[in-house]
């Protein structure tokens, strides 16, 4: 079971040597397969409807922290940016910027994905395209991403 948030940087384990009996212990590096950060900040004071807290916690794992965005939007971009980082083991370092908080920020729900996993078909670097992206400032860049496409079966059902 993946849990947001658990994702221990370093594992240890001790073996018994069957010689002398004692045990070794010994550290070994640790990446999860999948990080999972998500987690609603909410403006100090805001009211929230009685069962939200909970369902959020209960449906969707997810945590709910209550910030100061309007007296201090800079220091709770780090603080969410912060999170992010540490959830993720450092492989998203940034997530919201300073500008996207201000006086009018109520709520920010964060959800960031970081996978390290071998998938069924593998990308190779001939799968590299150039593709525009906007940033949040409204400026483009190119960057390269992995696409292929794969006809597969879907189906569904009306209930």
């Amino acid at each position: 079971v993946v849990r947001p948030g658990f994702h221990p940087p370093v594992s240890i384990r001790s073996l018994k040597t069957a010689e002398t009996g004692s045990t070794t212990c010994f550290q070994r590096s640790f990446v999860p397969p999948i990080a999972i950060a998500s987690r609603l900040y909410v403006e100090n004071g805001l009211k929230l409807v009685e069962r939200f807290e909970s369902d959020i916690k209960q449906h969707f794992a997810t945590e709910v922290e209550r910030l100061d965005f309007s007296g201090a939007p800079q220091q709770q971009a780090a603080r969410i940016n912060d999170f992010v980082k540490n959830t993720t083991l450092g492989q998203i370092d940034r997530i919201i910027d300073d500008a996207s908080i201000n006086e009018g920020t109520r709520l920010i729900l964060v959800n960031a994905l970081y996978l390290h996993l071998r998938f069924d078909k593998q990308f190779s670097s001939k799968g590299l395209e150039k593709e525009r992206f906007v940033m949040e400032s409204s400026e483009v860049k190119e960057v390269r991403r992995n696409f292929f496409s794969r006809n597969i079966a879907f189906g569904y059902q009306y209930l």
